[in-house]
């Protein structure tokens, strides 16, 4: 009797930590679950620290809407600005939330251009960083939802 319990006790386990490869299709990735983050309500830039500088002014009183199609728009009263938005997972594991907004006459919008990694996500803020290809330094900005 033991020779066959033993062995049986062994297969049971063994099923029962298995995990089939379809399970892990039904949870989102990362990069899904900030994206969906994102679109959920409007946000507005809280910190934008562009390598040596604080610049959060620049972008008081706008709100953001991060919007299906890889839609984004900013605006204020006096001003509305559209560009592109999308996140994805890096071939090194990081998630990227890149933005795209065409050059203004202020060319504060054109700054956000770029691919920036995510450090943290919360239902009520995203954090994201950047290291400056030219200059060696880093650029940080965070999105709070209003």
């Amino acid at each position: 009797m033991k020779k066959i319990l033993i062995p049986l006790i062994i297969c049971c386990v063994a099923f029962v930590q298995c995990k089939s490869d379809d399970d892990t299709h039904n949870d989102p990735s990362q990069a899904d679950a900030v994206s969906d983050l994102a679109k959920e309500g409007t946000w507005n830039v809280s910190y934008y620290f562009d390598t040596d500088q604080d610049e959060t002014s620049a972008f008081a009183g706008f709100s953001f809407n991060f919007q299906d199609g890889g839609v984004v728009a900013a605006s204020n009263d006096l001003l509305s600005v559209s560009g592109t938005w999308s996140v994805s997972e890096s071939s090194d594991g990081t998630i990227d939330f890149t933005m795209n907004f065409p050059p203004d006459s202020t060319g504060s919008f054109s700054e956000l251009s770029d691919d920036w990694d995510v450090v943290s996500s919360t239902s009520s803020q995203l954090e994201l960083s950047d290291e400056s290809g030219g200059n060696g330094g880093t650029d940080f900005l965070t999105f709070e939802k209003n």
